[in-house]
């Protein structure tokens, strides 16, 4: 079992307490996929400006066009009458819990098979998520779970779960776990083995990366349908910002937050390798070896 706070724990004296001042700036990078300096401005280091942030030249907010407005406002007024139908002839759609798993027999579902995965890459890492939509069973025990596999020197993408706890079980390989609090301290940074435990709380962001060698676990999870917001990737919540947003909140080029919010933007979950592989390409080039995968 590891403890969140024990012997592990890395402070760290920033003027700024964002999530990702927590992280280490190398491995953020790799996240990310660009430069360190450019996660330096991203970690808000010497940034003494705090919470509030005044913008000189403004902020262009984005407003519908009145075409946009009556057909939202169409859109809304059906929805009601839909809801007012439900209310007169009564509830269409109630699980009934134990009847409808015992009913269908679908008691249980095995995550480990690689045809189940929701996320997968190429290179043989994959993620498969069990939750109440596949198995209505777990809607009496409140929880889901997930199966990760990475391959070496891949990561999954940084991310808090919004809704629940999750207790992590490392089940083969090792790899390196970083977990960052709301205020932006590291509570957790070392290495997992096979057979060890550690418990994430809600809203802390964790990172996860592979070693030299196949990472493995499970995650249980204290809610029925586990949601949770991912900071890298193609539906990250950078990926959602105005770029003059990120540009005035950490201090950006309108180049810089650019790269920033559109790094990563053909993966979801799953990072693969970037630096390292570069790495061994141009260490195989001066060599004249091929390097194995």
């Amino acid at each position: 079992m590891v403890e969140i706070g024990s012997q592990s724990l890395r402070t760290t004296q920033l003027l700024s307490n964002n999530v990702f001042s927590g992280f280490d700036t190398q491995m953020l990078a790799e996240a990310f996929g660009v430069n360190p300096e450019l996660v330096r401005r991203l970690q808000s280091q010497n940034d003494p400006r705090g919470e509030i942030v005044f913008v000189k030249e403004g902020l262009q907010m984005l407003r519908p066009s009145r075409s946009q407005e009556v057909q939202q406002q169409e859109f809304e007024e059906s929805m009601e009458r839909q809801q007012f139908g439900k209310n007169i002839y009564g509830p269409q759609n109630i699980t009934n819990g134990l009847d409808e798993a015992f009913c269908t027999m679908k008691i249980r579902s095995n995550i480990d098979i690689p045809s189940r995965a929701d996320y997968f890459n190429q290179r043989g890492s994959r993620v498969a998520i069990l939750n109440s939509q596949k198995l209505p069973i777990l809607n009496l025990v409140q929880m889901s779970a997930a199966r990760v596999v990475l391959q070496r020197n891949s990561m999954i993408t940084p991310y808090w779960h919004i809704n629940c706890h999750s207790l992590m079980y490392v089940t083969g390989g090792q790899g390196r776990v970083q977990v960052v609090n709301h205020r932006g301290k590291t509570v957790f940074d070392g290495t997992l083995h096979r057979g060890q435990i550690i418990l994430i709380p809600q809203n802390f962001v964790v990172l996860k990366r592979a070693e030299r060698e196949m990472f493995q676990w499970v995650s249980f999870n204290t809610n029925h349908n586990a949601m949770r917001s991912q900071t890298v990737g193609k539906n990250s919540v950078l990926r959602a910002m105005p770029l003059q947003v990120l540009m005035h909140s950490y201090r950006l080029s309108m180049e810089q937050a650019r790269r920033l919010k559109f790094s990563r933007q053909q993966e979801m979950t799953i990072l693969s390798p970037m630096y390292e592989e570069s790495l061994e390409r141009s260490m195989s080039d001066v060599s004249g070896e091929s390097v194995t995968q």
